[in-house]
């Protein structure tokens, strides 16, 4: 399984490790949105390739996943590297707003002890 994820990554580059992801989180959202943090946390750890897994009959050690599928669903999701730049400048700009408010408050703190010092 893991040969064919690295195929697939060394193939189509750093976006195909996005598409692995997104599959895996559009596949199991139902189930991670019914758990708080740490039980989504050992979620992720434990069974987020469930969804890919084949029936246990009894005979194997070591569960056996739908690798096929698995890489064909990742490849059928699409991201270009224009959209991660996007998401990229998107995100820079959501923390460079948090970080101006978060010096605003500060100020303004920093304002309120200096007025109650005075009066």
């Amino acid at each position: 399984m893991v040969f064919r994820i690295f195929d697939h990554i060394l193939a189509n580059g750093i976006e195909a490790i996005f598409s692995f992801s997104i599959l895996l989180l559009q596949k199991n959202e139902t189930a991670l949105l019914k758990q708080n943090f740490d039980a989504c946390l050992d979620y992720l750890k434990t069974s987020l390739l469930d969804c890919y897994q084949i029936e246990d009959d009894g005979e194997q050690d070591e569960p056996q996943f739908r690798v096929d599928d698995f890489v064909r669903d990742a490849s059928r999701v699409r991201i270009t590297p224009f959209q991660l730049d996007n998401y990229a400048t998107e995100y820079k700009e959501l923390r460079k707003a948090q970080t101006a408010h978060l010096i605003e408050m500060d100020h303004m703190r920093n304002e309120n002890r200096t007025l109650k010092a005075q009066v």
